[in-house]
């Protein structure tokens, strides 16, 4: 009976987080590339790849109600040093809010794990991740990697150019190619959905030991900082306002052992 009742609360909860959003315009946080920072989108969700010195994170950004407005970030964290890593949610990540009109930006740290915990369970937040995180991994896991070489030949004076397309199914060819700097941006992927199997699923991040070569993925919640929304969003202010909105940027710093990592989300259009 407790297990049922367990199963209920999930679902109850889940319904909920749904339709508090399907209702509402859909904003989607597409975070900006860079040397460090590789993207991909799968089923209509961005995810960021970051690596660092000791430290590999997937994460991705998005709005959500649950009671009020946050702004939920997913993160899975692999500890790639030779030493365990103290996650602490309050001093491994903080979030800037920039309004886009004229650039004024304001930092917060993350909402206490308590606080959303006594909103929804563990249990539920496991079950969004696997819904979307995961199920968006896996496509882009399974999708095949395709490479393209460009070149030409001479014969008795005339020229004639090529394209040569290998495409790569097979998953352990896929995490070969990582090696190949050409190709990482798409290679990487193939690897991104076993890590994110292999972590611990902690539903809301809290405190943390990583030992080395292991992992461990949740939500970290941030409430919109007071001073950045314009004077009308804040006097009238409800969900859907932010939601809508396409006037907020988003940067996530990340504290890593090799130095400090941030992804910028910018507001698109959803589908």
């Amino acid at each position: 009976m407790r297990i049922r009742a367990n199963m209920v609360r999930v679902a109850l909860v889940l319904c909920v987080m749904v339709g508090c959003t399907s209702t509402m315009p859909k904003t989607i946080y597409l975070p900006k590339l860079g040397p460090s920072v590789f993207g991909y989108f799968a089923k209509g969700q961005p995810i960021a790849a970051v690596k660092s010195d000791g430290a590999f994170v997937l994460t991705a950004l998005e709005p959500i109600v649950i009671g009020r407005t946050y702004m939920r970030l997913w993160v899975m964290y692999r500890n790639d040093s030779e030493v365990p890593y103290l996650m602490e949610p309050g001093g491994f990540v903080r979030m800037t809010t920039t309004r886009l009109a004229d650039k004024q930006s304001k930092s917060c740290q993350p909402t206490r794990p308590s606080k959303i915990l006594a909103q929804i369970s563990d249990e539920a937040a496991i079950a969004m991740i696997s819904q979307t995180i995961g199920g968006a991994l896996q496509a882009a896991s399974v999708q095949p990697t395709t490479a393209t070489t460009h070149g030409s030949v001479t014969s008795g004076g005339q020229s004639a150019s090529f394209d040569s397309t290998t495409v790569v199914n097979d998953q352990s060819a896929k995490v070969a190619r990582v090696s190949d700097q050409t190709s990482a941006s798409l290679a990487a992927t193939a690897t991104w959905y076993d890590a994110y199997k292999r972590s611990v699923d902690q539903g809301v991040l809290r405190r943390h030991t990583i030992f080395p070569g292991q992992s461990v993925n949740g939500y970290i919640y941030f409430t919109l900082p007071d001073g950045i929304l314009h004077p009308n969003d804040r006097s009238r202010f409800d969900p859907s306002v932010f939601l809508a909105s396409k006037e907020y940027a988003q940067a996530i710093e990340f504290n890593l052992p090799g130095g400090a990592q941030t992804v910028t989300f910018t507001p698109i259009p959803g589908e």
